[in-house]
């Protein structure tokens, strides 16, 4: 009877050690998720305004790791935007400058290695992605 009092505590105690284990393991991916896509989209920002300045026609060529759970890559005039999945809910994180750039192009989202080519032109940033 002992011994099954002592298994029984042992559970009792085992079990939401475990669960804390899985939410804090989920939270924590969570959040390398979200930190590797704020790294992405300034490493290209910073990329589009370096071309930018020094005008066609830069090129510079970037070699990102895109997590899983982005769900698209809004590539538009001054701002790129990741929609990405974060727990039940989808996120936007959009980047902008305050430069003219007129940014343009596309990039895919399947989680990876990515090979992004940002290179100046007369009307603006090309950015695009080779992976």
């Amino acid at each position: 009877m002992e011994y099954l009092a002592v298994v029984g505590i042992s559970f009792f105690l085992i079990i939401p050690m475990i669960i804390i284990f899985f939410d804090q393991s989920n939270a924590l991916k969570d959040d390398i998720t979200a930190i590797q896509i704020e790294k992405i989209g300034l490493e290209i920002m910073d990329a589009a305004e370096e071309v930018y300045y020094l005008g066609p026609p830069s090129t510079k060529y970037l070699t990102v790791y895109l997590p899983a759970g982005v769900e698209a890559i809004t590539i538009s005039s001054q701002e790129i935007t990741f929609s990405y999945q974060l727990g039940s809910a989808l996120l936007d994180y959009p980047l902008g400058t305050g430069l003219p750039l007129n940014l343009s192009g596309t990039m895919s989202v399947h989680p990876g290695q990515h090979h992004v080519t940002v290179q100046a032109q007369d009307d603006g940033v090309a950015i695009s992605d080779s992976s």
